[in-house]
């Protein structure tokens, strides 16, 4: 039996294809319903195989009747601690979690397997409690870098004997196997965990993702804005009013997919008259009925990464920027021509974007 944990819509999706391409293995999966205010009737589980159970669970239920009593103050200690279980406990705490307060009908046993994304949320360190081992599966361009532990973090480590300098997604001992898009890319450090992600289907998605999601296929876009949550508060307006304009320029038709986290009637009034994709539609999804490879403008998202085979990712940061992500905002800030330079460059080569070109 495979069980998912998931925050996002992305998440989600990638959860779908994975388990509708295992017939065979019964499948469940938890989306974190208020982690992005997601509605469940949004959704039509019932055009789902028969093999898979989507659940979704809300993360102040959760913690208000595990956390409770003393036993429950030492799990929650268990899981802020990312302390690593006996048998015996993760037998109890699957019990208490899946039975007793999911009310699900789900056995204990070693044969299950579970798939996380963030593997350092505090609803993935309470669900990792109850196994062994776990795998995780692309959360995005976070699975390509690595983080400089902090002095307090180095100084642990040399107490320990460990050299370990940086933090990768899944460097975990108990990580087993990291599933990614890109797998040459990753992190030399956790390379022999790495495994390629095999799972993205155009039939699942036509078969199975659409109806899900309840989207329309019949809308089919060749530029998208990919808003994100600000940066620096009001100024990531500039920008996209910046893109806009470069896109109307040159009289090329666009819509704004408004970030899962963000609210959509906020944008319709910034950008009046400006066509909005659903914030609740993840937008790889979006991009399988594009009529041509999708551009996906955005200033520093992770959309569309591993969907390069349909869409063109544009950044006004490059992902290798990332790192310096407030000091060139700070750039920007200061002369807002900068952002109009790095526009031009994004589209310079683009036959779509610059016909001229």
């Amino acid at each position: 039996m495979n069980l998912y944990v998931c925050s996002t819509l992305r998440h989600l999706l990638f959860s779908l294809l994975k388990a509708c391409s295992q017939p065979e293995t019964k499948s469940h999966i938890f989306i974190i319903a208020d982690q992005q205010n997601i509605n469940p009737d949004n959704f039509e589980p019932n055009s789902l195989p028969a093999n898979v159970e989507v659940h979704f669970i809300m993360r102040e239920n959760i913690r208000a009747q595990l956390y409770k009593g003393f036993f429950g103050s030492v799990m929650k200690l268990m899981a802020t601690r990312n302390v690593k279980t006996s048998p015996t406990i993760q037998r109890y705490i699957h019990n208490a979690l899946f039975n007793r307060v999911l009310g699900l009908d789900i056995k204990f046993s070693s044969q299950n397997t579970l798939f996380l994304y963030n593997e350092r949320n505090k609803m993935s360190r309470l669900f990792r409690l109850a196994f062994a081992n776990y795998s995780i599966i692309e959360e995005g361009v976070g699975n390509y870098g690595s983080v400089k532990l902090k002095p307090a973090e180095q100084f642990m480590n040399i107490l320990t004997g460990s050299k370990r300098q940086f933090r990768h997604f899944g460097d975990d001992s108990r990580c087993t196997n990291i599933y990614l898009l890109n797998p040459d890319k990753g992190p030399s450090a956790i390379q022999h965990k790495i495994k390629a992600i095999d799972f993205v289907d155009d039939k699942i998605i036509t078969q199975y993702g659409y109806k899900f999601f309840k989207y329309d296929a019949q809308h089919k876009y060749n530029v998208i804005i990919a808003t994100q949550p600000h940066v620096i508060e009001e100024f990531d307006l500039v920008i996209y009013k910046k893109f806009i304009q470069a896109l109307n320029d040159n009289k090329i038709p666009f819509a704004i997919k408004v970030h899962p986290r963000e609210d959509v009637e906020y944008y319709k009034q910034v950008f009046p008259g400006v066509e909005l994709i659903d914030s609740k539609i993840p937008l790889e999804l979006i991009i399988f009925g594009s009529l041509d490879k999708c551009r996906i403008l955005s200033i520093c998202t992770s959309a569309g990464t591993g969907f390069e085979k349909y869409c063109t990712r544009l950044n006004l940061l490059k992902d290798n920027e990332l790192d310096s992500l407030y000091e060139i905002f700070d750039d920007l800030v200061k002369n807002n021509n900068l952002i109009d330079q790095r526009i031009r460059g994004l589209f310079s080569n683009d036959p779509i974007l610059n016909p001229k070109s």
